[in-house]
């Protein structure tokens, strides 16, 4: 079955194509069907395993995060801890042994860091002096290296004042462009959000600064001169004239 294009309206209209093509194909082998069906077995009494399990805390924004994306769940439902079925298509949330509801799948865009025309290093050193300019400044958007760095953001500006907002991202900013860990830092940050604890910066910066390289301690010992003796009378020596 051909197409013009490969763009889908919803996920239910590609399932519906799908369901077509394997309709017809089954249908030109039904007699090879209708021969094997005698030598299948029954299907087992229960459906078999196919979604993983995840258990996550509900934060004051009755949000949930689930592999890089934040869903929100009904308000009644925060500080309490959901157990997750996460199937390809949709996730069912349950409190204990009680379904709750289920969520339409979403999968985060590509989190890399994008590619840049400009080198903004320079850009967050100065907001560093004056951090209130963050909110203001019309490369905001660019400065937030990822999706995750975004979620942050909005986390913070919806939890903390203003000011202590400002001052908290750039700070994040600013230790993430001094490490290499730019996608752990953003991921350990938002983990810790979810959980409804938002990590100070002298936390962050303790936990993802690079360690400086400790110079070894080396004991020297101070060799007697007897030793010396002792080793210089195990050898014999031939006197050469």
């Amino acid at each position: 079955m051909l197409r013009n294009s490969v763009d889908f309206e919803s996920v239910s209209a590609y399932q519906q194509w799908l369901d077509i093509i394997v309709r017809d194909i089954n249908a030109r082998n039904a007699d090879k069907i209708a021969q094997e069906r005698k030598y299948l077995k029954e299907l087992p009494l229960q459906r078999t395993v196919d979604y993983t399990e995840k258990v996550v805390g509900v934060s004051t924004t009755s949000t949930i995060l689930v592999k890089r994306v934040i869903y929100t769940v009904p308000s009644r439902l925060i500080g309490e801890k959901l157990r997750l079925h996460i199937y390809h298509d949709k996730i069912e949330a349950y409190l204990g042994t009680t379904y709750v509801i289920t969520l339409p799948r979403k999968y985060s865009p590509d989190n890399n860091r994008r590619t840049r025309s400009v080198d903004y290093r320079h850009v967050i050193g100065s907001l560093e002096r004056k951090p209130q300019a963050f909110r203001y400044s019309q490369l905001r958007d660019d400065l937030l290296p990822s999706d995750t760095y975004r979620l942050i953001w909005d986390q913070l500006d919806q939890t903390l004042d203003p000011r202590t907002a400002c001052k908290s991202i750039v700070g994040i900013l600013s230790l993430a462009n001094r490490t290499d860990q730019e996608t752990e830092l953003g991921d350990y940050i938002l983990e810790k959000m979810m959980d409804n604890h938002i990590p100070a910066l002298h936390e962050l910066q303790k936990k993802f600064n690079k360690k400086e390289k400790e110079i070894p301690e080396i004991n020297m010992v101070a060799v007697s001169g007897e030793d010396y003796n002792i080793l210089l009378s195990s050898h014999s020596f031939t006197e050469v004239f």
